[in-house]
């Protein structure tokens, strides 16, 4: 009996290391979008990544550490996040190829084909321009028509409304709350959970994003 569990254990894990390179062959091409592209987020994308680690509004609105990250942790980080199957990282660029955001696929569950999503858009600049729309529906459609995934799930802080509106509007639901578990400006805060699934999303590519993935099934 405990033979068998552990050849069952060894099977699976090859699955998931089979798996995580399908992504990581993915990384290595270009995912195109409507206005924006992504890539396999690279070291030399780091000085910038730097800048928007210490963004104390990109750390309230997004709720990462308030801790200053040097260029060595940095750098430390993305080794080791570049080694771990259950997570996987683009950058997000524009069509000239400038550098404004990350999207991030955490807790990457082969097996239940669930993984929880997280996407930046660093560069004020590029903010409010529909961006974060595009990669946000350019990535769901990797995640379920390319890998085949059943749930993408995700947290955001409840001031975070322009976030919420977004991810409503890609058809996610809210699933629950954690209530106070984020302190802002001495007050603890609420974080929504979301999650969207296969089906659902293949709603809203038929019928409200219909031109948006002709659009991008073309490219």
């Amino acid at each position: 009996m405990i033979i068998n569990h552990a050849s069952r254990i060894t099977h699976h894990a090859s699955r998931i290391t089979h798996h995580a390179s399908r992504i990581t062959l993915h990384l290595k091409k270009l995912i195109k979008g409507k206005e924006i592209n992504l890539w396999a987020l690279e070291r030399y994308d780091l000085l910038e990544y730097l800048k928007w680690s210490n963004d104390r509004e990109l750390i309230h609105l997004t709720g990462m550490p308030v801790l200053p990250k040097s260029m060595n942790e940095l750098e430390n980080w993305y080794l080791q996040a570049i080694k771990n199957p259950g997570n996987k990282f683009f950058a997000i660029r524009t069509k000239d190829g400038e550098y404004i955001g990350n999207i991030e696929l955490n807790s990457i569950d082969w097996i239940n084909r669930n993984l929880e999503i997280g996407i930046l858009i660093g560069k004020k600049e590029f903010r409010g321009k529909g961006l974060g729309l595009d990669a946000t529906l350019t990535v769901l459609h990797f995640i379920f028509e390319q890998l085949n995934f059943h749930r993408v799930y995700l947290s955001v802080i409840i001031y975070n409304k322009q976030a919420i509106n977004l991810y409503e509007k890609c058809g996610f639901k809210k699933e629950g709350v954690k209530r106070e578990a984020f302190l802002y400006r001495g007050q603890y805060v609420d974080i929504i959970e979301m999650a969207l699934l296969k089906y659902e999303f293949e709603e809203i590519k038929n019928n409200r994003f219909k031109d948006f993935f002709e659009e991008i099934l073309k490219k």
